[in-house]
């Protein structure tokens, strides 16, 4: 569970049931490594069924096995800045939770700053 999630549970703002549906959501909604890839330029289309095709038989994660069989012409620090992209890009808990109808955005928004002054 994440650490935003664990705080709604705590607080009684949603439930843990609400809160792994949401991060399920989450998971599903996040864009694929290698798509984001193949937009960047950074690998083609052919590369990246490649590697998935790859990826099936040892069950390494897709950066991971991009670099292990040098295809294309990606570094280590190119799947970092395709990581954070990917991350950056990802729907936050919170706005997935309003979505489900769990908490409206005033809770939200209040919730959000009551975590950030918690947080180290």
């Amino acid at each position: 569970m994440s650490r935003f999630g664990a705080f709604l549970v705590e607080r009684g703002l949603a439930t843990p049931e609400q809160v792994l549906e949401a991060l399920n959501m989450q998971r599903r909604r996040q864009r694929p490594l290698g798509e984001i890839a193949v937009e960047e330029n950074i690998l083609t289309k052919e590369e990246v069924f490649h590697t998935l095709n790859r990826q099936m038989e040892n069950r390494k994660l897709f950066g991971e096995l991009v670099l292990e069989l040098g295809i294309g012409n990606i570094s280590a620090q190119d799947i970092d800045r395709l990581l954070e992209k990917q991350r950056q890009e990802r729907p936050a808990i919170g706005s997935i939770l309003v979505e489900m109808g769990v908490i409206d955005i005033e809770v939200l928004t209040s919730a959000l700053e009551q975590f950030q002054r918690q947080a180290p």
